[in-house]
């Protein structure tokens, strides 16, 4: 019991304090980041600890640098839940006065493709026309995952298998990798030790690709990989300056002069991703029909896409010729 009453003096600010110095690593970052006094944050996590009766910050001695504790790794995940709770039930109490509005903050990685969304977003804007959607984008999975985790993002496109963490989450269809070659190149299926000689351009940040990377190594071909962007379009523009080729999700594509997408073997396993969320939240309508709508407009991408397509200016001439 009186570890109950001391608890009661446990605050937000306190929780707040002690997750933004877990992520951050230094005191003096988590004051930057959220607009206190280093004092004042050293203060509130010493309070946090006197309450709760545990040390949750292993403070080095000598060093700048410092880390959360088993403890406060512990605390630091129920703290980023209160704080998701809580933007919640701030959002669902705007929603009470207005339900077909509100906002949709939806996560994607920069790899994502842009036909997909836009396409889901269009369904959704006829179904919630007063909904306003924040797009949040960045270069990997484990940022878009953190800001779900904080409730920062109200659902995000991830790859699957999904990272650890309190996510749900509904499987997309499978999307095939393609090779992306200069203009030029044999049209052939390449095989795996063909794939194995490139010089292949890759993701920087993204595990788009990471399925079919495995795969080809666990079949005993190295790989000459360079990570060299965040997106899929100024991978296919490289290779069509001639720097390398690229593997890439079919879906990723864009209409790049000078590229040819060549069939990889049969055998290569397709990506897997998905629609996350967190899994404590309640998903609201808007978000609900978000994540219909992506599976929808994914499928139908799928179905439209066209195995051994080329990209080359007189095979875009002759399409806009027969359209």
């Amino acid at each position: 019991m009186r570890g109950t009453v001391r608890w009661r003096g446990v605050e937000l600010r306190h929780l707040e304090a002690l997750a933004a110095v877990g992520e951050e690593g230094s005191f003096h970052r988590a004051a930057a980041r959220l607009g206190y006094s280093q004092s004042a944050i050293s203060q509130q996590v010493a309070a946090l600890e006197r309450a709760v009766g545990r040390r949750l910050i292993d403070r080095a001695g000598g060093s700048r640098t410092v880390a959360p504790t088993e403890a406060g790794l512990v605390l630091i995940a129920h703290a980023k839940a209160i704080g998701a709770r809580l933007a919640a039930a701030e959002e669902d109490l705007a929603l009470l006065e207005s339900p077909k509005h509100g906002r949709l903050r939806v996560g994607a990685y920069r790899s994502a493709t842009s036909r997909v969304l836009s396409d889901a977003l269009g369904e959704l804007r006829r179904s919630y026309p007063g909904v306003q959607v924040e797009l949040v984008q960045e270069s990997g999975e484990i940022d878009l995952l953190r800001h779900l985790e904080r409730g920062e993002v109200d659902v995000a496109l991830v790859h699957l298998p999904i990272l650890r963490g309190p996510f749900g989450f509904e499987p997309l269809p499978a999307d095939d990798y393609v090779l992306v070659m200069p203009e030029g190149a044999a049209p052939d299926v390449p095989s795996l030790a063909e794939l194995a000689s490139l010089p292949l351009l890759g993701f920087r940040d993204c595990r788009s690709v990471e399925a079919a990377y495995a795969y080809i190594r666990a079949a005993g071909h190295e790989l000459d990989v360079t990570p060299t962007a965040d997106d899929a379009l100024t991978l296919q523009r490289l290779v069509a300056a001639g720097l390398g080729a690229a593997l890439l999700p079919r879906l990723a594509l864009e209409a790049v002069p000078g590229t040819v997408v060549l069939e990889l073997p049969r055998d290569v396993p397709r990506r897997a991703s998905a629609v996350a969320w967190h899994r404590e939240l309640d998903l609201r309508p808007a978000a609900r029909a978000f994540v219909t709508a992506v599976g929808a407009a994914h499928a139908r991408a799928l179905a439209d896409s066209t195995p051994e397509r080329s990209f080359s200016p007189a095979v875009m001439a002759s399409e806009i010729t027969a359209a």
